[in-house]
């Protein structure tokens, strides 16, 4: 199973072994790579030496959504474009308070949330929020939304 993160105008980013499986048509893989704005970011940074832009990703690691634990842990990566954290980084859910999040290695950071905190859908099979990450002189913080299922225990 993959979970889906949802992002504003970019299309959907797939977790949890979306480059898992035989059969798959790798080379149809690594040429959709470049459609998302961070390929594209790549791109443009080695083949004209643009500057790449600051980089903002939040996702919930893939083991944990399949798990169904009390807890979900997640990653937080919000990097400069010289590679060092945002200065001034903060995660929160929106509706609800700001995440602690630790260094795990470089500009990636960990952090966890309790599932009983979580909001549901309506007819309670899923999970469904949204985590927000603001940094100094963002003129706007990111967010994504996030659709997980739940435990039928």
């Amino acid at each position: 199973m993959q979970s889906t993160i949802e992002t504003a105008g970019t299309g959907d980013l797939r977790i949890g072994g979306a480059y898992a499986g035989a059969g798959r048509n790798l080379a149809q893989l690594h040429s959709t790579l470049w459609t998302n704005p961070g390929g594209r970011d790549v791109l443009r940074h080695a083949l004209r030496g643009d500057a790449l832009p600051s980089f903002v990703q939040i996702a919930i690691d893939g083991d944990d959504v399949n798990l169904f634990g009390p807890t979900l842990r997640g990653f937080l990566v919000a990097q400069g474009s010289d590679g060092a954290t945002l200065p001034g980084a903060t995660l929160r859910r929106v509706g609800g308070p700001q995440i602690p999040f630790t260094a795990s290695d470089g500009p990636r950071h960990g952090f966890a949330l309790a599932t009983a905190t979580l909001p549901k859908t309506q007819d309670r099979r899923f999970f469904r929020f949204t985590l927000a990450c603001d940094f100094a002189g963002a003129p706007e913080p990111e967010e994504r939304t996030f659709l997980l299922p739940r435990s039928h225990a």
